[in-house]
C-alpha cells in the first residue's frame, strides 16, 4: 500500500479536480449519475454547492498532506464520501437512479472513504 501521505495527496488532488469539474459543468457531472437532462438542469445549483465543498476539502487535504500537519481534512473528506456513497446507493436501491454508473460511483465513494480513513490512521502512526 502507498504511504499515507501519498494517498492523502492523491485524494486531495482528485477531490479538487472533481470539485472543479462539477463547478465548470454541473449538468454533465450530474448526468453521469444517470439523471435526465431536465432534472440535471434543475439540480445545477445543488451540484455547484457540493462542488464547492469538494474543492475546498480537496485543497485542504492536499495542503495538509504537503505540510504534514494532520489528517483532519482527510477524515472530513472520508465522511463526505461515505455520506455521498450511502445517499447514491439508496437512490439506486429505490429506483431514483438507474444503471451501472451510479452503482459504481456509490461503491467507489464508500471505498475511497475507507482508503482515506486507513491513510489517516496510518498517518497518525508515523
Amino acid at each position: 500500500m502507498p504511504a499515507p501521505r501519498t494517498i492523502a495527496l492523491a485524494i486531495g488532488a482528485g477531490r479538487t479536480i472533481l470539485g472543479a469539474g462539477f463547478l465548470i459543468d454541473p449538468v454533465r457531472s450530474v448526468r453521469v449519475l444517470g439523471v435526465d437532462g431536465a432534472t440535471a438542469n434543475r439540480m445545477t445549483w445543488m451540484a455547484q454547492m457540493m462542488a464547492g465543498r469538494d474543492a475546498v476539502i480537496g485543497v485542504g487535504t492536499f495542503a495538509s498532506a504537503l505540510r504534514g500537519t494532520g489528517t483532519g481534512w482527510l477524515v472530513a473528506g472520508a465522511v463526505a464520501d461515505l455520506v455521498d456513497g450511502v445517499a447514491i446507493g439508496k437512490a439506486v436501491q429505490s429506483g431514483r437512479l438507474r444503471g451501472a454508473m451510479p452503482t459504481l460511483v456509490s461503491v467507489g465513494a464508500v471505498g475511497l472513504a475507507g482508503l482515506a480513513i486507513a491513510a489517516a490512521v496510518g498517518g497518525r502512526r508515523s
